[in-house]
């Protein structure tokens, strides 16, 4: 599982970005476009982030004993949620980016899959079927809200790394829901949807 790039237009070439017999999964991009974040496993994971500029040298973001995983960088790009098991259960964690030492716990019951809303100033999480908020404050000392959930869904549980997508303003949710255990999953192709956005 390595990291390759490729241009979103039709009959561009595929780029490897990083070669190593460790697996790697891509979590977000910084918003200047400068930074990947993404996962590295051997044994455990490890949050960690590739400058696309220059040598490209990768360096660690979130590096512990346990399973730390999923980053997302903040829209203005100056802090981290992951997802880590070092309390012995999943639980969403905030850092500065880069990292300079302070690290807040953000979920109290359990939490996986951080997303932030646009505007930086609420944190989403899934704690099992529930998707929960906490509204957070960076502006000089670090504050974050008692989570409270939002809505509760049935969620597939297919191995997919996201799960649901807040809309920039927080007021809508994508999710992939549970379709049954005999149900078929449709799937739609739209075709020509360029033209439907003049």
């Amino acid at each position: 599982m390595q990291l390759y790039r490729k241009n979103a237009g039709s009959g561009s070439k595929e780029e490897l970005l990083l070669k190593s017999d460790k697996a790697r999964y891509p979590d977000d991009w910084s918003p200047d476009g400068k930074t990947l974040i993404f996962d590295e496993y051997v044994n455990r994971g490890d949050g960690r982030a590739l400058p696309m500029e220059g040598e490209r040298k990768p360096y660690d973001v979130i590096s512990t004993p346990f399973r730390d995983m999923r980053g997302r960088l903040s829209p203005d790009g100056k802090w981290i949620v992951y997802e880590s098991d070092e309390s012995g259960s999943r639980q969403v964690y905030l850092q500065s980016f880069p990292p300079s030492g302070g690290k807040w716990q953000v979920s109290t019951g359990g939490g996986s899959e951080p997303q932030w809303r646009k505007d930086g100033r609420e944190l989403n999480y899934r704690c099992g079927s529930l998707i929960m908020a906490v509204e957070i404050s960076t502006a000089g000392i670090v504050e974050i809200s008692a989570p409270r959930k939002l809505f509760e869904f049935r969620w597939s549980a297919s191995g997919s790394k996201v799960n649901y997508v807040p809309s920039g303003d927080g007021k809508r949710f994508l999710v992939n829901v549970y379709a049954g255990d005999n149900a078929s999953t449709p799937i739609t192709v739209v075709l020509n949807w360029m033209a439907a956005l003049k």
